[in-house]
């Protein structure tokens, strides 16, 4: 379980490796080493971020419609407290906490400010801490780097605890000790197999409540 996560966290770097790349000079942003690297920066920790809140969605929701539309509205209320389509003038007073806690904020406003260095990069900001604006980006590549590890063992947590506690729902009772036995010696190796055999009935048109229980075993409460 650990091992997957450690992949997903490489693969997540990859990304941010050869990914930004092509939309980075497709869009004909600044050709500017330290407005380069910051873009690759939130790219990267905006992907592992979004596979996290992925899997604490599916966590947290047995059905997959629901974890997909939670997972969605998240999505949408993020991104519109950016900064992007609401500016923060116009967010309510109340709501405005949403706005300082939101991980697109971070990495919007840290992009648009990356494009504008090294012209503004000693000028001091009209508000906040008095910080310079080549301190504030990178303060926001660091909360954004932050956001991700956080995510990362949240959903590491999450998956962990929802594993446990399936897999002994599905045990008969009075035979916790022997959970062994029932799942094999190699509970991951049922679990990868288990998710290929629900992933390629979908395939076929079936919905994961048509889906036969394998070795006889209930479905309830696993993640989708």
């Amino acid at each position: 379980h650990f091992a997957y996560f450690v992949r997903m966290f490489f693969a997540a770097f990859l990304k941010g490796l050869l990914f930004p790349p092509i939309g980075y000079f497709a869009a004909d942003l600044k050709v500017n080493a330290e407005s380069y690297f910051l873009f690759a920066i939130f790219f990267g920790a905006m992907s592992a971020c979004g596979a996290s809140m992925a899997l604490l969605c599916s966590s947290a929701f047995p059905g997959l419609e629901i974890a997909q539309s939670v997972f969605v509205l998240i999505n949408i209320i993020g991104q519109n407290l950016s900064g992007y389509w609401i500016v923060e003038p116009f967010i309510g007073w109340w709501f405005r906490w949403a706005y300082y806690i939101n991980l697109f904020r971070y990495a919007f406003e840290g992009s648009i400010i990356a494009q504008q260095l090294p012209e503004i990069a000693d000028d001091v900001q009209g508000y906040g801490p008095g910080w310079t604006y080549r301190q504030r980006v990178w303060v926001y590549a660091l909360v954004i780097v932050l956001f991700a590890v956080a995510l990362q063992f949240a959903a590491f947590f999450a998956t962990t605890l929802a594993n446990r506690t399936s897999s002994t729902a599905l045990v008969p009772s009075g035979d916790e000790d022997n959970a062994e036995d029932v799942f094999g010696s190699d509970f991951e190796t049922f679990w990868v197999e288990e998710q290929e055999r629900v992933s390629t009935s979908r395939d076929r048109g079936l919905s994961s409540d048509q889906v036969p229980a394998l070795r006889g075993l209930r479905r309830e409460g696993l993640l989708d």
